[in-house]
Parts: C-alpha cells; structure tokens; sequence
C-alpha cells in the first residue's frame, strides 16, 4: 500500500471522513459558530486546506443573513472542483481558490477574518507548522481568529491505548472494517505527522496568535481557536 494521499480522492472524501475523523461534523459546526462572532458583514473566510468546500459551505448556512467572502486553498484539483461545485449556489460567498502549497509559498489573501487549517497541519511536515501559521497571523485581520483541527500525540502511553482503542471503536460503529482500518493505518506511516498538543499550542502562539485555547478535545483530537491579537482594555482616563 503506497502512502496515504488526497490526491483525486475529491469524490470519496465527505463519505471518508464520516467513519475515519471523529466527530468531523460537530468540529465544523463548531467552527461556523465561533466564525459567527468573528466575521462580520463583507468579511473574509481563509480555509487553509479546504477539500471539498464543506467548512465555508457550514459557516454560510449557520449565517444565511450575512454576506461574506471566502478563498479557500487545497492542493488537490479533485477537491477544488467539488468546492466550487458546492459553493456555486451562495450568492453570499465569492468563493476564490489558489492552487498552492501552504508551506512553499505565500498566501494569496489579505485581512482575513476567520482562518480555518481543520486536518490540514498534520499532513505538513512538522518543522513548516509554526511557518505556514506565522504567514496566516500576518494575513489576518487583526480582530481575526484562527482555527486549527487536528490529530496529537497524547503524553501518556495509557491515555494513547485509551484513545486508540476509541478510534477503533469509532470506524468500527461507523461501518469501516478492521481490514480497512489496518490498510489506512498503513498507507499513513510517516504521511501522518502528529505532535502532542502542548507543542502545537506552543507552535500557534509562537506563531504570533494570542490565547490559544482548545474549544474541544475527543482523546487525540481537538480543535483550537487563537485570537491574532490580544483585547485592548479601554484606559480609565476614557471615561
């Protein structure tokens, strides 16, 4: 079995996804509900590995009312193309993608309200993390926020076998075989490059992102909000 690769795997990713990361569903509701206090009318949506589309196509439908744009980035022509199909019918949305690669070059937008990298870090080498979020701080508007998804390495080996062993019960109840499960497992030695969580919130904050916080945790798997800056208390002398 070859490395694992989204390459062409645009027409089976969202069926893909639903057995193979754990609570994908809720992490991107979740993610559209913090976006609904960070985008404001004509602001802008940077998705920072955006398969298919599905994270913009949440965040238009939990804010129907308001008008936003969005630029997504995916290095696979399979997924642009799904993305674009799927987007086509927002009006709301001008969606804009550019074909690059996140750690090899600069990123395509400006002042972005909400930056979204769910599942993409941990397919990037480890060393270009702190790189590609640095580039994003410097894209984002300064009320910005970030949100990062992504897979860890837990600390502890007996928390690792704990949350091993729900993975296994997770794909098991959402109809993928063991079989299936030891052939992904496979194809994603030394493609799936996990840190633990305490480097990656290490990784945001050295970035330039301010109060890195997880919002949510399923074993391994968490999803974390930073702010590309700090709250500015009004002087005293102000009133």
């Amino acid at each position: 079995m070859s490395d694992w690769s989204f390459s062409g795997f645009g027409p089976q990713f969202d069926a893909h996804v639903v057995g193979h990361l754990p609570h994908y569903d809720l992490t991107t509701d979740l993610a559209a509900y913090v976006a609904s206090y960070a985008l404001p009318r004509d602001g802008l949506v940077a998705d920072l590995g955006c398969s298919t589309g599905q994270s913009i196509q949440c965040i238009a439908q939990s804010i129907p009312e308001r008008q936003f744009r969005a630029v997504g980035y995916d290095l696979d022509e399979s997924m642009l193309a799904l993305a674009k199909d799927r987007l086509a019918g927002y009006p709301s949305v001008t969606f804009h993608v550019e074909h690059r690669d996140l750690v090899l070059h600069e990123l395509e937008h400006e002042q972005a309200n909400v930056t979204l990298a769910l599942w993409t870090l941990q397919f990037l080498p480890l060393d270009s993390w702190h790189g590609v979020l640095a580039r994003a701080r410097e894209r984002s508007h300064r009320d910005g926020v970030l949100l990062v998804a992504a897979k860890t390495r837990l600390p502890d080996a007996r928390w690792q076998e704990i949350g091993d062993g729900a993975v296994a019960d997770w794909k098991a109840a959402h109809g993928v075989t063991p079989e299936e499960a030891l052939v992904k497992a496979r194809s994603l030695r030394g493609t799936l490059l996990l840190a633990t969580l305490g480097r990656l919130l290490d990784d945001i904050a050295g970035a330039g992102w301010y109060a890195p916080t997880v919002l949510f945790r399923w074993h391994a798997w968490v999803l974390i909000g930073a702010w590309a800056d700090r709250v500015r208390e009004t002087p005293e002398s102000a009133y």
